[in-house]
């Protein structure tokens, strides 16, 4: 999005895509790189592989914008989390950009009913622009 949008307002950015996109010029399919690094089943070994493609296949200006679970001490595995999820460490997510500037970060808790059995998640959240310069 363009430096008047705000990322972290979802109005604004669905607004700035639908009326600002052109398909053919504005978006980057990023290639050798998993679907998404929500993926549970993605292994700790290869992120930074991974994260290295991402960053590399942006271009100047663009977002790079995730959203992982992280491991907390006082929140257990959601009952129908798979064997062999691996969550991430908390913060793990903004070393991958240090050299971008933030424009939102957070972690959250969140209540879940997912298995039908309540629980809860805790989410590291980025959204990193690559810079022009």
């Amino acid at each position: 999005v363009d430096e008047d949008i705000d990322p972290t307002n979802e109005g604004d950015v669905l607004w700035a895509v639908a009326t600002r996109c052109d398909p053919a010029t504005s978006i980057d399919i990023v290639k050798n790189c998993w679907g998404t690094p929500l993926d549970p089943l993605l292994p700790p070994e290869q992120r930074k592989e991974l994260f290295s493609n991402y960053r590399a296949y942006t271009n100047p200006g663009g977002l790079n914008v995730f959203s992982v679970f992280v491991k907390k001490p006082f929140i257990g595995k959601a009952p129908d989390a798979e064997k062999t999820a691996y969550r991430w460490i908390s913060g793990e997510l903004m070393t991958y950009y240090h050299e971008w500037k933030i424009e939102y970060s957070s972690e959250d808790i969140f209540d879940c009913m997912s298995s039908g059995v309540p629980h809860q998640h805790a989410v590291n959240r980025i959204i990193a622009r690559k810079e022009t310069g």
